[in-house]
């Protein structure tokens, strides 16, 4: 954000972020809230990905998808160095 720029960049209170949260069932009726934003993403991942990309993906696309295919297998993927850190854990 910049902020850090203002002060003390390790001071706790020195970040310069908002965060909003609204809740659309206050603004309006949550089925066509979410009817209108699944309509959205459609539109989006149907769109023409840029060029040397695959396709367009939304955010949680790829863990969605990562999810299926592990609940599919059976399996989880677990990279070399975590899996030997989790075994000399088990092991004590």
């Amino acid at each position: 954000t910049g902020a850090g720029v203002l002060g003390d960049e390790d001071a706790r209170t020195n970040r310069g972020c908002t965060f909003i949260a609204i809740r659309p069932a206050a603004l309006i009726d949550q089925q066509a809230f979410d009817s209108s934003v699944s309509r959205l993403a459609q539109r989006l991942r149907e769109s023409r990905p840029a060029a040397g990309v695959e396709a367009v993906v939304l955010p949680g696309d790829r863990s969605r998808a990562k999810r299926h295919e592990c609940l599919q297998s059976g399996a989880i993927a677990v990279e070399r160095l975590v899996l030997d850190d989790l075994r000399e854990l088990a092991a004590g």
